[in-house]
């Protein structure tokens, strides 16, 4: 089902019987196992996110590596989510609640926790979980907001910004980055 989606099929020109047939199964065996396309696809997207958006454990030795790895890691989420699978996910979780439920604690919701533990255990010292917490959903709110600005520079240097605002005692790791 990606695939046709990657290709260029609209997801709403895809169907239930086709999904059957390029499985090699009936429609009622695809139905005892999704109540539809929608949850079929959410599935799907789900893993396809894994394997393409691992949640990554940042092996960095230092504060200014691991910040030259988050800011890579900010770029690669933002082009994956620009994929038209992701675009789809996200039409599909703002019309289906449950899949919004879904997609928000299976993809990310992980990667928020992952990257708030490692804050945590590089900025703490000088920094309030509370603080930490709201740089992260700031962060993740420009990565998965494409109305803002469609530029990757532009949502780095706002987050870049955003860091040097919330954590005056480590400007200088975003001073000192290219």
């Amino acid at each position: 089902m990606l695939s046709l989606v990657e290709e260029g099929t609209s997801f709403a020109r895809i169907n239930v019987e086709q999904l059957a047939r390029q499985a090699g199964v009936s429609k009622t065996t695809i139905y005892k196992w999704w109540p539809g396309k929608e949850d079929i696809f959410c599935e799907a997207f789900l893993r396809h996110a894994s394997e393409a958006l691992p949640i990554l454990g940042y092996d960095a030795g230092n504060q200014h590596d691991f910040y030259a790895q988050f800011l890579g890691r900010i770029i690669e989420m933002r082009a994956f989510h620009r994929t038209a699978v992701a675009r789809v996910m996200t039409g599909l979780a703002l019309e289906h609640p449950q899949i919004a439920h879904q997609l928000n604690e299976k993809h990310q919701q992980p990667r928020f926790q992952a990257m708030r533990t490692i804050f945590e255990t590089w900025f703490l010292e000088r920094a309030s979980k509370d603080d930490i917490t709201f740089f992260l959903e700031m962060s993740f709110s420009l990565i998965y907001n494409f109305s803002a600005t469609t530029r990757d520079e532009d949502v780095v240097s706002l987050i870049r910004r955003l860091f040097r605002t919330v954590f005056p005692h480590y400007a200088e790791l975003d001073l000192n980055h290219p």
